[in-house]
C-alpha cells in the first residue's frame, strides 16, 4: 500500500506533467505559432511529443496536420487527467484530499505568477 504522501506526490507529478503539456500547447497560441517563426515550430518542427519531429524538416502541410492532431487530442488528455485525478482522489482520506487541494492551489498560484512574470 502506498503511503499517503507518496500518493499525493504521484498525483501532483502526473497533474503537473499533463498541465505542463497543456500549457505548452496553449502557449503556442492560435495556429500553434507562439512567436517561433514560420510555422510556429522554431527551426524544424512541432514539439516532439516523443518523436524527433524537429529533425524531420516537416513541410508546412505536415506541421499543420500535427497541430490539428495535438488540438484534437488535447481535450482527450484533459478528460483522462480529470478522470485519473478523480479516481486517485477517491482513494484518499478526507485529510489527504484537503492536503491535495492545498498543494494543487499552491502549484496553480505559482504557475499563474510565472505566466505573469513572463508577460511583463
Amino acid at each position: 500500500m502506498l503511503r499517503p504522501l507518496r500518493i499525493v506526490t504521484i498525483i501532483a507529478a502526473l497533474v503537473a506533467l499533463i498541465a505542463g503539456g497543456v500549457l505548452y500547447a496553449q502557449a503556442q497560441g492560435p495556429g500553434g505559432r507562439g512567436g517561433r517563426g514560420p510555422g510556429g515550430f522554431g527551426t524544424g518542427g512541432p514539439p516532439s511529443m516523443g518523436l524527433p519531429l524537429r529533425e524531420l524538416n516537416l513541410t508546412e502541410a505536415q506541421q499543420e496536420q500535427v497541430r490539428q492532431l495535438m488540438t484534437q487530442y488535447r481535450e482527450q488528455v484533459r478528460a483522462l487527467n480529470d478522470r485519473l485525478e478523480g479516481d486517485i482522489r477517491a482513494l484518499l482520506t478526507p485529510d489527504q484530499q484537503q492536503q491535495a487541494d492545498k498543494l494543487k492551489a499552491e502549484r496553480e498560484a505559482r504557475m499563474k505568477q510565472r505566466r505573469q512574470e513572463r508577460t511583463q
